[in-house]
């Protein structure tokens, strides 16, 4: 009894600074400090004390809360995380333990590191799903409204043949391997569609493969169900491929109307005393960390604290110079909202993963 009470206390506890964080980082842009820290230390108190009392002792429960913590520090260093996110997800890994979740009827974990059983990993994840679903109705919702001219760029027409032929390839060349060897399986389709689309991307190979694959008595269904899901990851590619995404998510603001917070939505360089504004696509936030030269270029990086005093200043000397007042600015969201949602879904079916999995299964 005194057992399952510890472990509803401790659902219930982080269950509460989830909603309180999300009133916070919604209203005031923040989650204070007030919350995160005496949810981390009555988190590891809570947890001790059903150690104690249960006469177990898990060393792995606090290498995991360090794990969680490094995670999410290289996380807020690359740029996609607040700080304030960091200390939530830290804090919750205080909590959110197998063994308090042993209450919750089913739950199962799909994310294990190291042999261990880290819930919170499992939180990241449908967090970030949790996400998506609103920033594709924003996105799509600016580009239909404002940035109509993105429609064309999401997807071309020779994506359409492209796909068409990619994945008569991929069920020619999967006819056609014998083996029982998965990893072979996939080799032999991946080289084979790489050298096909090389060598034979023409108009009359592409309806040779399609009098291929009937020929081979593909059911309908089956091949309408996978080329939807090819062209839903040939649009995804385009997305990430143009960064669509964060043009849905810049908008432009006069150099006099800038505030301190706003975060910059590309890097703002200088090269031989000339300022631009550099692209802030993935290869340029690796870049940013692996190059030094490109580092040392950046004078006021994408960081997710936002603008300081002395930043506007600077790119107020920047506008000056090269004539430019209108500054890309980053539209933000509120994570701890999506805190709260991927909690909700931990709760539920412990891994948005299996879902997913479930309904590849069912295709």
């Amino acid at each position: 009894m005194v057992y399952n009470l510890i472990k509803i206390s401790g659902i219930l506890i982080v269950t509460v600074c989830c909603i309180i964080a999300t009133y916070t980082d919604v209203k005031y842009g923040i989650i204070p400090n007030k919350l995160t820290i005496p949810l981390f230390v009555v988190g590891i108190c809570l947890v001790s004390l059903y150690y104690f009392l249960s006469s177990t002792f898990n060393f792995f429960y606090y290498v995991s809360i360090v794990i969680i913590f490094l995670l999410n520090y290289i996380l807020w260093y690359l740029g996609l995380w607040a700080g304030g996110d960091v200390k939530l997800f830290t804090a919750i890994s205080t909590l959110l333990v197998p063994e308090f979740l042993s209450i919750i009827p089913n739950m199962e974990f799909n994310v294990i590191l190291f042999n261990l059983t880290i819930p919170t990993l499992d939180l990241m994840i449908n967090s970030i799903f949790s996400v998506i679903p609103l920033i594709i109705c924003y996105c799509i919702y600016i580009i239909l409204k404002k940035k109509r001219y993105l429609l064309r760029q999401l997807y071309y027409v020779d994506d359409f043949y492209r796909s068409v032929f990619t994945l008569n390839l991929m069920i020619i060349g999967y006819s056609i391997i014998f083996t029982d060897s998965f990893l072979i399986k996939i080799i032999f389709i991946t080289c084979f569609v790489v050298v096909c689309n090389r060598l034979f991307y023409k108009w009359y190979f592409i309806l040779l493969s399609c009098v291929v694959i009937f020929s081979l008595g593909i059911d309908s269904v089956v091949y309408l169900s996978e080329f939807i899901i090819f062209n839903v990851l040939v649009i995804v590619n385009n997305i990430f491929r143009l960064n669509i995404i964060s043009s849905c998510l810049t908008s432009i603001v006069d150099v006099n109307d800038l505030c301190e917070g706003m975060i910059l939505s590309c890097c703002l360089c200088k090269c031989r005393n000339t300022y631009f504004f550099s692209d802030n696509g993935f290869r340029n936030r690796i870049r940013y960390f692996t190059s030094k030269d490109y580092r040392e270029s950046v004078v006021i990086s994408t960081k997710v604290s936002g603008l300081t005093s002395a930043d506007i200043y600077d790119i107020h000397i920047f506008s000056n110079k090269m004539g430019i007042y209108n500054i890309p600015i980053k539209k933000t969201l509120p994570f701890a909202p999506f805190i709260l949602g991927g909690l909700l879904l931990t709760y539920l079916c412990g891994n948005i993963l299996k879902i997913t999995s479930y309904l590849m299964e069912m295709i």
